[in-house]
């Protein structure tokens, strides 16, 4: 029979005879969980597995792009753009998971470097994140083996669309393409042609599924003004009007209010943009503009007075002519696009419109290297206060 004070052997976590202290000896862990009640025991146990697993989250999520990039939106919002841009530098250096964080990493830290004036900066962002979108896309379905360039349909050549198809599908342990959908139209049956196209492109045999873009580009062009979508909204039962006459301004193509912006568009080697949404009527004449989106109100202007010039044959509806809503989206910059231009645009023009009323007016001056501006501009529009944008660097994000 143990005595009084008499302490039985403990057993430790491995299930073996604790060791005895001996006088003086520090208290440690094993000691103490040896001497542990069974019940406390084994929520410590626990306790000390939750905190490993915990340790490792925690990890992990030092890792996660995906965590990176929303913080770095949150802060975007906020127009913290320092701290957006170091969490979007962090997305840019974790597991990179999901794979689209990093196209859309790059897409934001160039929104951060417009902001803050730094444009060739921007424009550099702009370019790798066209680079991952694409490699993403490919990563996937792999570059074909075989290829033949889509057609255009005659309408296009006229209207002189261009751009790129994005398509979605599969591939198959044939090689082929399967299952193919539009996720990025242009119109007028480019869309069509380049579901054609792509079906007789052969890849390498592969069961996988991706994105596949399809480009478009006139062979001459001699307008710094381009087309890049067309959208009708005939109802239904309505034959869509059809173009007869697209013509385009040669030359810089703009009215004397928007040359300085012109000229500072070119200067920086950005591309002014404008989607407009209008009606054909049954005259087959376009009316009743409306600008759904423009990088600067001059651009929704010019744009208005170029697709005014346009003639269509009208929509139609049991042999009468009908009125048909349309929208197209323009671009006013160099002659050529290459495809890191259009993905900007893209990125622009499919983000929705910020509320009037939570942004102010902008206009843009010019600095000189001295620091001063050789011609100020008004600091106040109708009667209300704008926000001026400068073109040099102010305090670029590290």
């Amino acid at each position: 029979m143990p005595g009084r004070g008499f302490n039985p052997p403990r057993r430790n976590l491995t299930g073996a005879r604790s060791k005895r202290r001996n006088p003086g000896e520090p208290f440690g862990v094993q000691s103490t969980v040896g001497r542990m009640p069974g019940h406390i025991r084994t929520l410590f146990t626990a306790g000390m597995l939750c905190l490993c697993v915990s340790r490792g989250i925690c990890q992990d999520k030092a890792q996660s792009s995906l965590e990176h990039y929303r913080l770095g939106v949150v802060y975007l919002q906020q127009k913290n753009y320092q701290s957006a841009a170091n969490e979007f530098r962090e997305a840019l250096n974790g597991n990179l998971d999901p794979p689209w964080t990093k196209a859309s990493s790059h897409l934001q830290l160039g929104r951060i470097f417009d902001a803050t004036g730094q444009h060739d900066r921007a424009v550099n962002e702009y370019r790798q994140a066209q680079q991952a979108d694409v490699a993403q896309a490919l990563l996937a379905i792999g570059e074909p083996i075989q290829k033949t360039d889509p057609e255009y349909t005659e309408e296009a050549r006229l209207a002189e669309l261009e751009g790129t198809v994005l398509l979605g599908g599969a591939i198959g342990e044939d090689g082929f393409a399967h299952d193919l959908d539009v996720l990025r139209p242009l119109g007028l049956g480019l869309d069509e042609n380049a579901i054609e196209a792509v079906k007789q492109w052969h890849f390498q045999p592969n069961v996988v599924t991706g994105q596949i873009p399809v480009e478009f580009r006139p062979s001459t062009k001699q307008s710094r003004w381009h087309l890049i979508r067309v959208q009708f909204d005939a109802p239904p039962g309505v034959a869509r009007p059809v173009f007869t006459n697209a013509l385009y301004p040669i030359g810089a193509g703009l009215g004397q209010e928007a040359m300085e912006e012109g000229r500072l568009v070119a200067a920086i080697g950005r591309l002014a943009t404008a989607r407009l949404a209008f009606e054909v009527d049954e005259h087959g004449i376009p009316g009743h503009f409306q600008v759904r989106n423009a990088s600067e109100a001059v651009w929704g202007s010019e744009a208005t007075a170029v697709v005014g010039q346009w003639r269509f044959t009208p929509g139609m509806k049991n042999g009468i002519a009908v009125a048909v809503p349309c929208t197209v989206e323009l671009v006013w910059g160099a002659r050529e696009l290459n495809g890191p231009m259009l993905a900007q645009v893209y990125q622009v023009l499919d983000e929705p419109p910020a509320a009037s009323a939570d942004i102010a007016p902008r206009i843009r001056v010019v600095v000189g290297t001295d620091g001063h501006v050789p011609q100020a501009r008004p600091a106040l529009l109708n009667g209300r206060p704008v926000e001026v944008i400068t073109d040099v660097d102010v305090d670029p994000p590290q």
